[in-house]
This record gives C-alpha cells, sequence and structure tokens, in this order.
C-alpha cells in the first residue's frame, strides 16, 4: 500500500470538503476526517456519551468490588469471623427466646 497516494488523495478531498480530510489513522489503519477529529458545537451532545462513559466506570468498580469479596471469602481469616458471628447471632437470638418466657 503506498502512503503517499493515502496522502494525495486526502489532500484532494481537503480542498474539495475540508471536512472530508484525513488528519490521522486509529492503529488498525482506520482513517479519521476532520469532522470526526472536531468537538461538536452544542456540548450537550456528549451528555449520552459521558453518561455511557460513567456507566462503564461504576459497573467496573462494583465488578472489582465482587472480585476482592470473593477473593477474601475464601481466606481462613474471613471464615473464622463468620463463625464467631454467626455464633453471636445465635447467643442472641437464644437469649431473646429467653427473655419472651
Amino acid at each position: 500500500m503506498d502512503s503517499s497516494s493515502d496522502y494525495s488523495s486526502s489532500w484532494d478531498a481537503a480542498h474539495e470538503d475540508p471536512e472530508a480530510a484525513i488528519v490521522a489513522h486509529w492503529p488498525d489503519g482506520t482513517a479519521i476526517t476532520e469532522a470526526q477529529s472536531r468537538a461538536p458545537a452544542d456540548p450537550r451532545e456528549l451528555l449520552g456519551d459521558r453518561r455511557r462513559y460513567h456507566r462503564e466506570q461504576r459497573w467496573s468498580r462494583r465488578r472489582d468490588r465482587i472480585g476482592r469479596a470473593l477473593q477474601r471469602a475464601g481466606s481462613p481469616r474471613w471464615m473464622i469471623a463468620m463463625l464467631l458471628a454467626a455464633a453471636m447471632v445465635a447467643a442472641s437470638v437464644i437469649g431473646a427466646f429467653g427473655a419472651v418466657r
């Protein structure tokens, strides 16, 4: 593939339509035009993208937290803590039933 022909065709396109000028390429080789590289005139057009980005970030944090919790749940320290907590709850329930009689 001759890169000079790509740039000459983009140069010709820039003179015909400045919006169609190729300003860069993605790593996979896809061209980025001038119109794609510019920010929108109305910032409200970006709200949907921003909302989607933040939703992805929240889910990523949730998945990380769940993964860490599951890792901790398998540790002996966590198992002992859960057994002690269950024993305390059982003792309080038995104590509450004794007070009801």
